[in-house]
């Protein structure tokens, strides 16, 4: 399949976005199922289940942005980005699993050493799965609104993923558990999804075609590199609105099974939560990808913030004895809000990527998108962190301690905190980020004739405002 600079088919769109149902669905799982199987199914306490979840953090903040570089560096008859698709589709799908499996040890400091490492696996493999993935994206078109319809592709296989995501693997679950076979319905889900991983990373490899690589300069060393990478304004605040944004979702996502469930009382409106909360989002991505086309970004994505934190007010007000269609108007809002965060930052890195290319004469698509994947990992781990710290703290109960009396309200007034409180404050700083964010379509268009054409591309009042614009966004 031959790619056109400016023009994407839609087939091609098709496949490609199919590589985020990796992200996006176990993300989902993860979020909603691991602190639970961690706590209820092995037994560990909150706190050692933090532990797990959180030990490969470190390795993260190094790895992802280095296997960014390495895709940057590879050369292969497949091209740089693909070989990793072929080589490592299996084995995050194994890791994935593993995750999953009950160790039955004795040993408490054992069990916390292997489900940290099946964590880390996993964790590195879709790694170097993400990474060359969306660096792949801004490689494929350099025309603004077909990279942004691009990443609107994405992020519909994302959000559609997520959807069945947070609903099928919850029902599974509850009926093994039901027969006394929970390790086995944590398992047959992660068997499923792994499948599906593989099945859709060898398709991106076998029809999505790959440019010629242009040649560069040589390129400075890796931590020279990474710093120089984070030298640009307009990337850090994109960091800072996409950190902001997801630390809201990944925190609400991870404690909505424990508001439903401990809370309100009633776990059959897990499915009405997450179903409308990613329905919504999913319907409001053509939304948002209109709005983008015909304003800009960064207006796309404020008016998100504010009808996502509408969302979460109107959350707070959901009581255990509240009507279903409350609750389900409010998880719309923050749906409908939510996908402004899917859509705005991934379309808005490349931007973000031509700007340091046009400053420093690099092409490192590769680090940039690991630092994202790093971000996103680490919102994903930062809030079940924080969830199992409040837990622990508050003195949470496994379900078989907590049937006669109930949660402490201290657990109770954390996780309504945690649900409601603490997304609203992120997003509220988010805001400030998008506001401050330097790049607008003008000074876009001039970048690109600058970068396609050279020196002649512009007049000489055009020169004078791109320099004024680079001096803002770099």
């Amino acid at each position: 399949m031959t790619i056109d600079r400016e023009r994407l088919t839609r087939t091609t769109k098709l496949i490609y976005g199919s590589g985020e149902l990796l992200n996006g669905t176990s993300t989902v799982i993860i979020l909603m199922l691991y602190l639970k199987f961690l706590t209820d199914v092995v037994g560990l306490s909150p706190m050692l289940a933090g532990v797990c979840l959180v030990a490969g953090k470190l390795w993260d903040a190094l790895s992802d942005p280095l296997l960014g570089a390495i895709s940057d560096r590879t050369r292969t008859r497949f091209g740089r980005r693909r070989v990793f698709f072929l080589a490592c589709a299996v084995p995050a799908s194994l890791a994935f699993a593993a995750m999953w499996v009950d160790l039955q040890s004795g040993s408490r400091t054992l069990m916390v050493v292997y489900y940290a490492v099946a964590y880390v696996a996993f964790k590195t493999l879709a790694t170097a799965l993400n990474v060359p993935y969306q660096a792949l994206g801004p490689e494929l078109t350099d025309d603004y609104n077909e990279r942004t319809s691009l990443v609107a592709y994405r992020m519909a296989f994302s959000l559609g993923g997520a959807i069945v995501a947070g609903t099928v693997p919850h029902l599974v679950v509850t009926r093994f558990a039901a027969a006394g076979e929970p390790v086995l319905g944590h398992l047959l889900v992660a068997g499923g999804f792994g499948l599906l991983y593989v099945l859709c990373w060898w398709l991106i490899f076998a029809r999505i075609a790959e440019r010629p690589v242009p040649g560069c300069p040589e390129r400075p060393p890796f931590f020279r590199a990474l710093a120089l990478t984070l030298r640009g304004r307009s990337f850090r605040m994109l960091i800072g609105l996409y950190l902001c944004a997801f630390l809201a979702l990944d925190g609400l996502t991870a404690a909505a099974k424990f508001f439903v469930e401990e809370y309100l009382g009633d776990p059959r409106l897990m499915t009405l939560v997450m179903g409308g909360m990613l329905g919504t989002a999913l319907l409001s991505v053509p939304v948002y990808y209109k709005l983008i086309a015909r304003f800009e970004r960064r207006g796309a994505l404020a008016a998100g913030l504010l009808l996502w934190i509408l969302g979460l007010g109107l959350l707070g007000l959901v009581r255990p004895e509240s009507s279903w269609v409350l609750l389900l108007a409010a998880m719309a809002l923050v749906g409908g809000g939510a996908a402004a965060a899917f859509v705005v930052p991934w379309s808005a890195l490349p931007e973000v990527i031509d700007v340091d290319r046009l400053v420093n004469g690099r092409a490192q698509e590769g680090i940039f998108s690991g630092v994202m994947t790093f971000l996103r990992k680490l919102s994903t781990t930062g809030a079940l962190f924080l969830i199992s710290i409040a837990l622990d703290l508050t003195g949470y109960c496994p379900p078989g301690e907590a049937v006669a009396a109930g949660q402490p309200e201290s657990t109770l007034l954390a996780i309504r905190l945690l649900t409601v409180a603490v997304p609203a404050a992120l997003l509220c700083l988010g805001l400030v980020f998008t506001l401050r964010y330097p790049i607008d379509r003008r000074l876009y268009s001039l970048i690109r004739r600058r970068l396609d054409v050279g020196d002649g591309a512009l007049e000489s009042a055009e020169q004078e405002e791109l320099a004024q614009g680079l001096g803002r966004a770099y």
